[in-house]
């Protein structure tokens, strides 16, 4: 039905081929979609199947016949085989949906009895029955795209190319107007459509010819718009436009859930030791300019109150009353005393030896050393660890 060979095509003024050696074969009766981003080459190809461009190489073959060996005089005729849907309608605005419709087959020159009698029909077929005498502006966007359909297969042809037939309509109408278009496909007609509307792809499981600038990388029956696979092609330097089309083709499909990673708890200390606190370090009090004839108010230090075990109450031992002269006396405990109860860990507090009386009688008979509580009264005295104090004779 269709067939490209080795076909390149080129424009005046770029370097980049719009389709760069496609080859491939269209059967009869089949439905087929042409999907990719703008730019692609999806136009170009529907321009050279309806022999509105010339290939820059290559051959293509429409209906048996070589496109190359069909003069301009000829192509009229070609065309009476095709159908085309255009996504702005191209209506004729002074004309009713019944002469819009009727417009082909006047130009093809068929009698008035058959289009009496195939205008109705087809206007049956996409569901404009009643609005056969309605002007374009009198209708919707999607009653006008139905016009436009019941024009192209008014005249039965074997080809139907819509170039994005749903590009301009609402999802609810893009789906009564691919409804038309598999009536029209289950009639025998091969359709040729082109298109981004991904829902619609997706949903018709059809063949499924994806463009990449200019050249096929995928070819599936039931494919889908987004189902694209990683395809090792010739031109090393297309890897970076297939991986953008992969990404830009890619079906929306539900969110998976973003799973957080964990976030662990700072470690809990084991030990049951009391921890320090340590108290924060004191402010320093804000120095502010002020007027000399005014004081100088200084802030006070505000801290936060802290926690701190209290500290054990320490008595103060009992100094016994000396001896008379000549007794001997036990010697006055001088060092620091922990009281019953205290915490082992808690270091003592140093207290200091009771101060003699230097007015009282007892002690009149100390040595100084005595009396300063460097050596129990009474005790011998030790020339390696005695001091002399004072001035000596």
């Amino acid at each position: 039905m269709i067939r490209f060979d080795h076909v390149t095509k080129t424009y005046k003024g770029t370097k980049r081929p719009a389709l760069n050696s496609i080859d491939l074969e269209i059967l009869r009766g089949e439905f087929v979609f042409l999907v990719g981003a703008s730019g692609s080459g999806k136009s170009s190809f529907l321009r050279l199947i309806l022999k509105e461009d010339r290939p820059t190489s290559g051959n293509i073959h429409v209906l048996g016949q070589d496109l190359n060996a069909i003069s301009n005089r000829k192509v009229p005729y070609f065309r009476r085989n095709l159908g085309v849907v255009f996504q702005d309608f191209r209506l004729l605005p002074s004309k009713n949906v019944f002469d819009n419709v009727a417009f082909t087959l006047q130009v093809i020159g068929k009698s008035r009895g058959f289009i009496q009698e195939a205008v109705p029909d087809v206007l049956q077929m996409v569901g404009l029955a009643e609005k056969a005498n309605r002007l374009p502006h009198e209708l919707s966007g999607g009653e006008q795209q139905r016009v436009a359909i019941a024009r192209a297969v008014v005249n039965k042809p074997a080809i139907l190319l819509a170039d994005e037939p749903t590009g301009n309509l609402d999802p609810s109408t893009s789906a009564g107007i691919m409804t038309v278009l598999e009536r029209i496909n289950a009639g025998g007609t091969t359709v040729v459509m082109a298109t981004h509307d991904n829902a619609i792809v997706d949903h018709m499981k059809r063949r499924v010819i994806e463009l990449v600038t200019g050249q096929i990388v995928r070819d599936e029956d039931q494919g889908a718009y987004g189902m694209t696979a990683e395809i090792a092609l010739q031109d090393s330097g297309l890897t970076a436009e297939i991986a953008l089309s992969e990404g830009l083709a890619r079906p929306v499909g539900p969110a998976q859930p973003h799973v957080a990673p964990p976030r662990y708890a700072p470690p809990v200390p084991t030990s049951t030791q009391a921890t320090p606190v340590v108290a924060p370090p004191p402010m320093q009090p804000v120095s502010r300019p002020v007027p000399a004839s005014q004081p100088v108010p200084v802030q006070q230090p505000v801290s936060e109150p802290v926690t701190v075990p209290p500290t054990p109450q320490y008595e103060r031992p009992v100094q016994a009353a000396p001896a008379p002269n000549g007794a001997q006396t036990a010697p006055a405990q001088t060092g620091p005393v922990v009281p019953a109860g205290a915490h082992p860990g808690t270091p003592p507090m140093p207290v200091n030896p009771p101060q003699p009386d230097p007015h009282d009688p007892a002690t009149e008979s100390l040595t100084l050393a005595e009396k300063l509580g460097l050596r129990a009264p009474g005790a011998p005295a030790d020339p390696a660890k005695d001091q002399n104090v004072g001035p000596t004779t």
